[in-house]
């Protein structure tokens, strides 16, 4: 795994938190290990206007055949965790209340 969460744009100083910021291969090898669990999709700059809720298997954010850097390397990184309650702080690191995500994906309903 090459998490990157020293480089993340939102320090989350979580260990139960895995940024990626410029690795979709690592990301998208999180999701392949951890199907069951949550990702948090944000802007690569601060910003609580864009903070959105998916399950791992969401479709939306895991298809490999999408282009190299679709996922964590132009304008947005993945925050990754194996429970809500571990992506529940990444809110409060992108400027909103704990566990207030913009929105949850409608696709996967997590």
């Amino acid at each position: 795994m090459r998490g990157l969460d020293a480089t993340a744009r939102v320090d989350v100083s979580d260990e139960r938190i895995v940024a990626f910021d410029g690795d979709d291969d690592g990301y998208l090898d999180w999701l392949a290990v951890y199907p069951h669990g949550y990702v948090v999709n944000a802007r690569r700059k601060r910003s609580p206007d864009y903070v959105v809720l998916h399950r791992a298997t969401c479709g939306s954010i895991s298809n490999r055949m999408v282009e190299p850097g679709a996922y964590t390397a132009r304008g947005y990184v993945k925050y990754c965790g194996e429970t809500l309650a571990d992506v529940a702080i990444v809110p409060m690191h992108c400027g909103r209340p704990r566990a207030s995500f913009t929105k949850r994906c409608g696709l996967c309903k997590p």
